[in-house]
Parts: C-alpha cells; sequence; structure tokens
C-alpha cells in the first residue's frame, strides 16, 4: 500500500466551495457574495502577475485562504473584510491598496475614506466596514517593545483569525515581511491575546537540524499514550512553533531542506517518525515561519498550504512618532537634570525629527552598495536597539550617549574609509547639535556594573588605558 499526495488542482473549485460552506449557517448566503465577486478579485491579480513569483499557488489556494476567513460571517460587509485579509498575503503592500478599493467598489461597499483602503476591517457592533485611525498609536505597555500602528492593529486583526483556527489539522502561516518590520513582535503580541496559547521560537540558521526541532516539540508537550501510539500534546491550549528566519536553513545541491520536510509532514500527516520507526503524534500544534521578501528558499510544497500576512517597515510618520514614544520615557526617568527635577532638557521632537533624518539619508546614501555589503542594510531595528542602549549611559550626558551610539550602530560598520567619510557627512549634517565638542569615552562602571557606564575625558582616558597596560604587564 502507498501514499498519493493529492493537489488542489484535482478538485474543482465549485465543489470545494460548496462543501465547505454547507458547514456555514449562512452558507447559501456566502456562496452568492463568494460567485459574485470572487472571480474578479482573482482575475484582476492574475491579470497584475501576482501570482506568478509565488511558488505552487493557483486560484484554488486562494479560494481556501477566502474561506478560512469567512468562517461565522453572514453579511456583505464581513465579506468585504474577510476577502481583504484572505488576499492581502498574496500581494506586495504596496499594491494593497489598489487592490482593496477596487474590491470594495465592485462590492459597493462605502468607507470613508477610500485613500486608506488597506486600513478596512468588520466592525461587529456596528455591522459596517470601519477604518482604524491612520494617526491613531497606542501608547505601549511599560516593558512592551511593540508600538501599535493603525497598520500593526490590520496585521493583528489578520492574525487573531488564523490564531483561532480550529480542526483535526490547523493551517500553518507565514509572516513576510523585511527585517526590522516587527513581525516576532507582532506575533508575540497576537499569540499572548489568546488565553492558553503558547509560543516556542527557534531561531533558523544553517547549523538548525530537524533534531532540535523536535527536542523543542518535546519540550514543550507532554507525551500521553493511546491506541494510536504516543502522542505530543501542548500543555496548555494550543503550542505555536514559531520558525523565525526559516528562509536561512540549509539547503542540499537539489534545493530540498530537511527542516522544511519535518514542517511539512507535521502540518500534513500531524506527526513523525522517531529513530526506531515508531511513529509519534503531534496534536494542538501550529507552525508559524517568518521569512523575507524572497520565497525562492522555500519548497513549493510547503509554501502552498500555508496562509501569509505581508508586514512592511513602519512609514516615515510612524517612525518617527514610534521613536517619540520610545524616547519619551527615557528622557523623563533616566536622562532627567538634578536642576530640572524630572526635565532632561532635551528636546523631544528635535532629536526625533534629527534621528529619522540622519537615519533615512544613511538608508538613501549605503542602499546602493547594500547588496554587495549585506550587512549595510539599515533597518529600523537598528534605532531601537541604539535607543534601548542609551539607559547604561550616565544621565547627565545624553548629548555624549546617543553620539556614540550613532558611531557604534552604524561608522563600525562601514569597510572603507570612503564610506566613513560619507558617514561623517551625514551625520554633521543631521545631527551637528548632538556631536560632542571634545572627544569623550565611556568605560563600565564597575567589573560588576552589569552594563552600566561612566563618561571619561581624553586624559583620563589615557590614565585609564596607562593603568590596564601596567596591570597586564604585571602578569
Amino acid at each position: 500500500m502507498g501514499i498519493v499526495n493529492m493537489s488542489y488542482d484535482y478538485y474543482p473549485a465549485d465543489g470545494i466551495l460548496k462543501h465547505e460552506l454547507s458547514k456555514e449557517p449562512y452558507g447559501d448566503l456566502l456562496q452568492s457574495y463568494v460567485e459574485g465577486n470572487f472571480p474578479y478579485a482573482v482575475n484582476w491579480m492574475e491579470g497584475q502577475l501576482l501570482l506568478t513569483h509565488l511558488p505552487g499557488i493557483n486560484r484554488v489556494h486562494l479560494l481556501r485562504s477566502l474561506l478560512l476567513q469567512l468562517r461565522g460571517s453572514q453579511s456583505l460587509e464581513e465579506y468585504g473584510a474577510a476577502t481583504l485579509r484572505a488576499l492581502f498575503g498574496y500581494m506586495p503592500n504596496d499594491r494593497q491598496r489598489e487592490f482593496a478599493q477596487l474590491i470594495l467598489k465592485h462590492a459597493n461597499l462605502y468607507v470613508a475614506n477610500p485613500n486608506y483602503a488597506e486600513l478596512t476591517h468588520y466592525e461587529s457592533s456596528r455591522n459596517s466596514l470601519e477604518q482604524y485611525p491612520v494617526d491613531a498609536i497606542e501608547t505601549p505597555e511599560k516593558g512592551s517593545q511593540l508600538i501599535i500602528t493603525s497598520y500593526m492593529k490590520s496585521y493583528l486583526d489578520i492574525l487573531e483569525t488564523l490564531l483561532k483556527t480550529q480542526g483535526a489539522r490547523i493551517a500553518p502561516f507565514m509572516l513576510i515581511g523585511p527585517s526590522g518590520s516587527g513581525k516576532t513582535l507582532l506575533l508575540q503580541r497576537a499569540v499572548l491575546e489568546n488565553s492558553g496559547y503558547q509560543l516556542a521560537t527557534i531561531n533558523c540558521s544553517t547549523q538548525l537540524t530537524p533534531r532540535y526541532i523536535l527536542h523543542t516539540l518535546k519540550t514543550h508537550c507532554v507525551t500521553v499514550s493511546g491506541v494510536k501510539g504516543r502522542e505530543y500534546r501542548p500543555k496548555q491550549a494550543r503550542l505555536v512553533l514559531f520558525m523565525k528566519n526559516l528562509d536561512l536553513c540549509q539547503q542540499d545541491s537539489w534545493g530540498a531542506s530537511e527542516v522544511v520536510e519535518l514542517l511539512l509532514q507535521l502540518a500534513q500527516r500531524g506527526g513523525f517518525y522517531a529513530e526506531n520507526l515508531e511513529w509519534i503524534g503531534v496534536s494542538g500544534l501550529q507552525i508559524c515561519a517568518s521569512i523575507g521578501a524572497n520565497s525562492g528558499k522555500i519548497a513549493p510544497r510547503y509554501y502552498a498550504i500555508n496562509q501569509f500576512v505581508r508586514v512592511s517597515r513602519p512609514t516615515s510618520q510612524d517612525m518617527l512618532e514610534i521613536v517619540q514614544r520610545r524616547l519619551e520615557p527615557l528622557l523623563e526617568e533616566h536622562f532627567r537634570g538634578s536642576e530640572n527635577r524630572g526635565r532632561s532638557g532635551v528636546n523631544l521632537q528635535h532629536v526625533s525629527e534629527s534621528l529619522m533624518d540622519c537615519f533615512e539619508k544613511l538608508q538613501a546614501t549605503f542602499t546602493n552598495v547594500g547588496g554587495r555589503q549585506a550587512h549595510y542594510q539599515f533597518s529600523p531595528k537598528c534605532i531601537m536597539k541604539l535607543l534601548d542602549a542609551l539607559v547604561f549611559y550616565p544621565a547627565s550626558d545624553f548629548n555624549e550617549a546617543l553620539y556614540c551610539e550613532l558611531l557604534g550602530m552604524f561608522r563600525d560598520r562601514l569597510i572603507s574609509e570612503e564610506h566613513v567619510q560619507q558617514f561623517e557627512g551625514v551625520l554633521k549634517q543631521t545631527m551637528r547639535k548632538y556631536c560632542g565638542k571634545e572627544k569623550v569615552f565611556f568605560v563600565p562602571k564597575s567589573p560588576k556594573a552589569r552594563g552600566h557606564l561612566r563618561c571619561l575625558t581624553h586624559d583620563e582616558w589615557m590614565e585609564e588605558v596607562q593603568r590596564q597596560v601596567t596591570i597586564c604587564s604585571e602578569y
């Protein structure tokens, strides 16, 4: 006896539609919505060649994604919002607005601001389509790294639907977006909002092996024995296995990856074979992976069974707001002058705008050489790391601390004197006010300082170096 791997292509789309909607209380109504609007959406996507770069994706996959989002729906407004949630993942973020405008217009659905149609969502209390306010940003809770913008709310809306999927085989999904777009923080927030969900994160690399994945599953699950043999079950309601940067996994000469093949088996078969050839089932598992914009390193067979969430980097305006929200508590709590009683004397608006101006100019300057030097890819993550590091500096040295971190975060990555000169030119142009007149150095306060630093002038620095040289010479 053998196993035949069937493809969705072998099943008629009409049959899949009728079968799935027969489980819904308003199935006939939903079917009329789908038949009247879904072909138009897919024809537009195919006409724009949006599916050509997606391996293994066709009309049936889009239909199944829509059906997954339609569960429990009954009104045309719910259908419109579900269509956007389902199909946004199959197109770049810069095409989502155009797509949303066309779909809503074709379905005769009204939104207040068509210029931001991609922020449309269904509001159940009003039974209408609403839009997330563009300029509304939630103040983060203390200790939280994620600042919720309007676009983050729309991503969380999609993730909430995917994480609430039920069934014997829970659909895996992928977060697709560039580095620094907040994919990890987004998933952590979405899982945290669901009671009984546990998140297990694996950082993928060329050294990752299937053995480590199975070890992680065993660690986060309990082993039970039943009629069908042993089975791994999550300690809570569901285990979300997050494969961070799945596209970094090692591939063989034929482009196959042992890690991806194991994930495919877990998603489709619900288990794996142990070293003694015993079949061990895995239940209550949902697999999530994050990848960059390039999907070529993922096997088409695994890629095609996923749902997709496209995450973009924050807009310039959102990024400025994020920097201000992260800087404000630092200036109020850490960099407060003893004379001003709680005020650092630093202009929050000015330093935020200067920092973002510097960052954008550095991106524009070094983008052309980024293809040859991968570490020149400056992302918003660099700014967040820079701000996080400021807390270790003395409270009276904000300007010097900011300047020092800018040098460490950006200049130390540069490989040639020409690039260093370009960097210093941008820094003088945008951050002149924060460049110290005299050279200062920061060293640990003590061997047990836990990262906290103290400031030294040039003469004090030379004395410290000489003292350390003397100590080392004695040994």
